[in-house]
C-alpha cells in the first residue's frame, strides 16, 4: 500500500480522536499488507457462497454447503443463513462474533463491526459479540421485520414501519427519525439510512463527508451505507452515490440495469441485472476486484472483503418404494433377537432407479424408538450392524439384486416398544426422500 500516508490523512480529517468511541483499529492504521493475506474471488461446486478481498482470518473464504439464502459482511468476520433458517459465522472472533445462536428460526442476518444481530421468524431479534455500549442488548417484542448493526450500535425497523435504534450515540446515530412510513433500514459507521414508502431518503448521525445528507427525490428502492459513504438503487435500475469521495467510491457507474448496492469502507459494489459484479474504490487488498461470473443473486459489502451469493441448489426429490419383505408390513414383531433384511428401491423425480454411483453422499439408515425419541446408545452406530458391515456404519449397501440394503442387528435394541427404521438422506443439499421411508419393528 503505497499511499498508506496519504490515506491516513484523509481519514484524519473525518473522526476526531477526542471524541468517543473510535474508529476500529483496523480503520487507523493501515499497514502495507502481506499478499498471503488476500484472497482472489472463486467459484467452488463446495459452496454458493463466493469471498475476495482481505483475508486475514479467513473473513472471505467460502463456507462448505450450498444451501445459503444471505450473507452479511462485518470488519473482519462473516455471516451467512442457510435454507432451513440457522446461522453460520467465521473470521475474527475476539468478541465471539463469531460464536452464532442455535437454532433453525432465522430469518436475517446484520453483521456490524464487531457484533451482529439476527431477525427471526417469529419477529424478534438477538445479538451478540462485543456489547461494550449495549448495541446486542436487543429491544423485547415479536414485531421487528429488519435488523441492522453499525459500529458499536444497532438499528431496527418494525412492522408498523417504525425505527428503533440503541447502543453508542455519541453522534446522534441512534436517534431515528420519527414517523412510520419506513421500509428499509441501513448501518453506517456511524450513521443512519432510512428509505421511506414514497422513495425518499432520510439519513442521521456523523455527517464529516456529507454521508448523513441523503440525495433528493423520491425514485429510491434500495440502500447500502458504508463506513462513511453510501449507495441508493433508483427504481429504473441506475444508482447514486454520496458521501466520502476520497477513492472514487460514490463515482457510480452508468446505466439503468442495476439491482442492488453494497457499500464497504472505502469502495462499493452492485450486483446487475444478469447477475455480474462491478466493484470500484480502493482495491490494494483486492476487495474491488470482483468475480467475473455471472448468475449471483445477493453481495454483502465488509470493511475490506466481500461476499456473494450464488443460488441455493436445491436438493434433489427422492422417492422410496417401500422395504422389502418382511419388512413392507410393519409393524413387524420380534420375540427372538434377528438380523432384519432391510431392502429398498429409490428413484428420482423422473422414474429412473437410483444406483450407488448416482450420490455423492449415500443414504443412511436412522432408528428411532417410540416415535423419535432415540433408543439406546447404539442406536444408529454401526455397532447395530452385523460384523460384515460395521465398518461401514449404518450406511447402506447396494445389493446384487439391485436394492439398497442392510441387515440390521436387533439384539442391541433391548427396551421393550416400537422401533422406527427410517432411510435418511446423508447430505440434505443434496437430496431429501419425499415422502419418507420407514419401517418398523416391535421388541416384545
Amino acid at each position: 500500500m503505497k499511499n498508506s500516508l496519504l490515506f491516513l490523512a484523509i481519514f484524519s480529517t473525518g473522526i476526531l480522536a477526542s471524541e468517543p468511541p473510535l474508529p476500529p483499529d483496523e480503520l487507523l492504521t493501515l499497514n502495507p499488507i502481506p499478499e498471503a493475506l488476500f484472497v482472489d474471488a472463486v467459484i467452488s461446486n463446495d459452496s454458493n457462497i463466493v469471498g475476495w478481498g482481505f483475508n486475514s482470518d479467513g473473513q472471505a473464504n467460502s463456507p462448505p454447503g450450498n444451501d445459503f439464502v444471505q450473507v452479511s459482511t462485518g470488519l473482519n468476520h462473516s455471516l451467512a443463513l442457510t435454507l432451513d433458517g440457522t446461522i453460520i459465522g467465521w473470521g475474527r472472533n475476539e468478541y465471539e462474533q463469531t460464536n452464532t445462536p442455535t437454532g433453525n428460526n432465522f430469518a436475517q442476518v446484520s453483521a456490524g463491526a464487531y457484533h451482529n444481530l439476527a431477525l427471526r421468524t417469529d419477529g424478534s431479534i438477538i445479538g451478540w459479540g462485543r456489547n461494550d455500549y449495549q448495541q446486542t442488548n436487543t429491544p423485547t417484542g415479536n414485531d421487528f421485520v429488519q435488523v441492522a448493526a453499525g459500529c458499536y450500535y444497532s438499528l431496527a425497523l418494525k412492522s408498523d414501519g417504525s425505527i428503533i435504534g440503541w447502543g453508542s450515540n455519541v453522534y446522534g446515530q441512534t436517534n431515528t427519525p420519527s414517523g412510520n412510513d419506513f421500509v428499509q433500514v441501513a448501518a453506517g459507521f456511524y450513521h443512519g439510512l432510512a428509505l421511506k414508502s414514497d422513495g425518499t431518503v432520510l439519513s442521521w448521525g456523523l455527517d464529516s463527508y456529507g454521508q448523513a445528507t441523503p440525495p433528493d427525490g423520491k425514485s429510491y428502492v434500495q440502500l447500502a451505507a458504508g463506513a462513511w459513504h453510501n449507495l441508493a438503487l433508483r427504481k429504473n435500475g441506475s444508482i447514486t452515490g454520496w458521501g466520502d469521495n476520497s477513492w472514487l467510491q460514490t463515482d457510480t457507474p452508468v446505466g439503468h440495469d442495476f439491482v442492488q448496492v453494497a457499500a464497504g469502507a472505502y469502495y462499493s459494489l452492485v450486483l446487475k441485472s444478469d447477475g455480474s459484479i462491478v466493484n470500484w474504490g480502493y482495491n490494494f487488498d483486492g476487495q474491488a476486484t470482483p468475480p467475473t461470473e455471472q448468475g449471483f443473486v445477493q453481495v454483502a459489502a465488509g470493511a475490506w472483503h466481500n461476499l456473494a451469493l450464488l443460488p441455493v441448489v436445491a436438493p434433489s426429490q427422492l422417492t422410496c418404494s417401500g422395504f422389502a419383505p418382511p419388512m413392507d408390513i410393519y409393524p413387524v414383531s420380534l420375540k427372538n433377537d434377528r438380523a432384519l433384511p432391510l431392502k429398498a428401491e429409490i428413484f428420482d423425480s423422473n422414474g429412473y432407479e437410483m444406483t450407488s454411483d448416482d450420490f455423492t453422499a449415500l443414504p443412511l439408515v436412522q432408528v428411532s424408538f417410540d416415535y423419535h425419541k432415540i433408543a439406546d446408545a447404539v442406536s444408529v452406530a454401526k455397532e447395530a450392524l452385523p460384523n460384515s458391515q460395521g465398518d461401514t456404519g449404518n450406511q447402506l449397501e447396494f445389493s446384487k439384486d439391485n436394492k439398497w440394503q442392510v441387515n440390521l442387528n436387533t439384539s442391541l435394541f433391548t427396551a421393550p416398544g416400537t422401533y422406527t427404521v427410517s432411510m435418511i438422506s446423508g447430505d440434505k443439499s443434496e437430496y431429501v426422500f419425499e415422502p419418507t421411508c420407514v419401517t418398523q419393528f416391535v421388541i416384545e
